[in-house]
């Protein structure tokens, strides 16, 4: 079952994109600032990926006030998250659920950025010239590299994650039948 939580790094990305929203004098928190909460937030996958990829914070806001512009800092985005950022959201935790993840990390999120495409976030990724796709295929990696429990910041032991897993396998092996292993055995008929 998947509850769709923000993972407590998600939550600090999303609080992070809030706080930089405000500090642009943005009256709105878009998917531009959700890019920069994502790398301010230090210990996530999506930070090791956009990081990875040459971006830095300072690179995204001079970018965003290159193209956005700026307001008075020390606002509150009081509009909240755009109809975009909301889409993106929606999409992470799609994401996350398909995935069989009990939680949203920043890694979906980030993927939410650049599986939404036609946002402000992947307009600052092609100026900073860092493609998208290339990015998404990064993101996807980084993933398969790193035990769910790191990404999400749990605290976890990858051996409590591991038992998990094997667990799940025990499962599987026993209301399944794997009918690869049949085919070379020649135990199927054709």
């Amino acid at each position: 079952m998947n509850e769709n939580k923000f993972s407590p790094r998600a939550e600090e990305a999303l609080r992070l994109s809030q706080e930089a929203a405000g500090e642009l004098g943005h009256g709105y928190v878009g998917t531009e600032h959700l890019l920069l909460g994502l790398i301010r937030e230090e210990e996530g996958v999506a930070h090791a990926v956009l990081t990875e990829a040459g971006l830095t914070d300072d690179m995204i806001v001079e970018i965003i006030k290159r193209s956005v512009g700026a307001g008075l800092p020390g606002g509150n985005p009081a509009q909240g998250l755009t109809p975009r950022a909301k889409r993106v959201v929606e999409l992470a935790m799609e994401d996350s659920m398909r995935g069989g993840y009990n939680y949203v990390g920043t890694e979906h999120l980030l993927a939410g950025i650049l599986r939404e495409g036609n946002n402000m976030a992947v307009r600052i990724l092609r100026t900073a010239g860092v493609d998208a796709r290339q990015l998404y295929t990064a993101l996807m990696q980084k993933l398969n590299e790193t035990p769910r429990s790191q990404a999400a910041g749990s605290g976890r032991s990858g051996a409590a994650s591991a038992r998990e897993d094997n667990g799940k396998n025990k499962t599987l092996k026993e209301f399944t039948r794997d009918l690869t292993a049949d085919a070379r055995a020649g135990k199927l008929d054709p």
